[in-house]
Parts: structure tokens; sequence; C-alpha cells
């Protein structure tokens, strides 16, 4: 537990880390939001042309220093919540893009595919929601196919388009989880929670023997093996 080194970024407005993952020569992405303009070690990332959040994805050396940064950014509340690297040194990046908690705007759930060498986008993928919330979690395998969860009508119910059937919560909320190729992005599989009231998947992992979740539910939620009835007055965790 010695202190070996230890950065600090800071613009004068708001700015959180919310995820760290690690490539196979150890080096250190990070990813969050902030507002105002910022530099993390490169060139500064402009400040998010409405006043709100944007994202930011930044890769440093094991010892600290910046090796690439960029900004991800849209109209509205852009956050990144999560981040991984897959078998070839890419990252993905999933979060939410384009909420406007001023209009009723919900935004999208978002996935970015970024060159682990430069940061440039490879791909990226917005997920369609009527009443958005955010992909929370994103894993890979070791043949590079992306897992992506998160939850969607938060609030009042809701569908998303994952690329395959479109998925309908079916109380205020629910989580999904999905599978995707990791070359194009393209939908292999998806799934979500069925649950009375609200759920969210929070986190994934992959092994060999597949694809594991966590969250948290609010209700009755089935995860597959028959309903799991909420002993608390408020979420419980899976």
């Amino acid at each position: 537990g010695a202190h070996r080194w230890s950065r600090r970024f800071a613009a004068g407005g708001r700015e959180v880390a919310h995820a760290v993952a690690i490539d196979a020569n150890d080096n250190v992405i990070v990813v969050g939001s902030y507002t105002g303009a910022i530099s993390l070690g490169g060139p500064a990332l402009p400040a998010a042309a409405d006043g709100d959040l944007d994202m930011f994805v930044l890769e440093l050396s094991p010892q600290g220093n910046h090796i690439w940064s960029t900004g991800i950014a849209s109209n509205g509340r852009n956050e990144a919540f999560d981040v991984a690297v897959d078998a070839a040194g890419d990252v993905l990046v999933t979060g939410s893009i384009g909420w406007n908690p001023y209009a009723n705007d919900a935004g999208d759930i978002t996935l970015h595919k970024l060159s682990g060498s430069t940061g440039a986008v490879i791909w990226a993928k917005p997920f369609t929601t009527t009443n958005g919330d955010g992909g929370f979690g994103v894993a890979t395998d070791a043949s590079g196919n992306v897992y992506l969860t998160g939850e969607f009508g938060n609030g009042t119910g809701g569908t998303i388009d994952l690329g395959g059937t479109v998925l309908t919560s079916v109380g205020t909320g629910a989580g999904f989880v999905a599978k995707l190729d990791g070359g194009t992005g393209a939908h292999i599989w998806s799934k979500m929670m069925l649950n009375s009231n609200q759920s969210s998947l929070e986190g994934a992992v992959v092994s060999g023997n597949g694809v594991y979740v966590c969250g948290a539910s609010r209700g009755a939620a089935n995860l597959g093996g028959g309903p799991n009835v909420a002993v608390g007055g408020e979420y419980d965790f899976f």
C-alpha cells in the first residue's frame, strides 16, 4: 500500500473520474466527465459548448505520464461511466450522451471503441431509448466481443433498440445486458431483466464460462431462475 504516484487534474469546473482500466502494458486508462477546458497532460480539451458535461478518456503510462487524451462531446450532458481494454489493446467506453435535465430529454446510451495507441474513434454506437439512462458496465472476452450493461426507461419505463429485438421495460426501468461484435459493434444478442418495479445492471466481467453481471432491483425481479422479491423498501443488490 505504499504510495507510488498520484496525479490531480482540475479546470475550475466539475471534473469527475468514474472508472479505470489497465492494458497489457500496464498503461492506465481513465474515463469520466468535465465542464470547463482542461489539460490532462496533453493539448487542452475544449470546454463543453453548452456548459454541461462532456466525456474524457485519458491514457497514462505505468509511471503516470500522459500518453494521449481525448474528449467526446454532443449537445446535452455526456458522462462516461465505465471502460475496458480488449485483447488488441483498444479501449471501450460506455456512458450516457445527450441528456438534457432541463428539457425532459433523457438522452441515449452510448458505446465508443477507441484506438489504444492514439485514442482515435474506431466506431461509436448510440442506442436509442424512449426514456434513457446509461451504459454502466463494459467488458470484453478473448475473441474481442463486447458486453454492455446498463439501464433504460428510468422512472417511467420505455424501450431500447440494441440492434436486435426492441426491448420493452415492464416496470419503471429495466437492466439490460448485450453482446456485441468487437470489430463492428454489431448486435449478437441482448437480454433484459424482468422486474415489477425498477432494476439496473451496473457491472460486468467475462471469464471462460460466460459473462457475470451485478446490479440492483426494487420489487420482484427475474434473472432467469424465477422471481426474486426484494426484501427492503428500496433496492436490493444481486
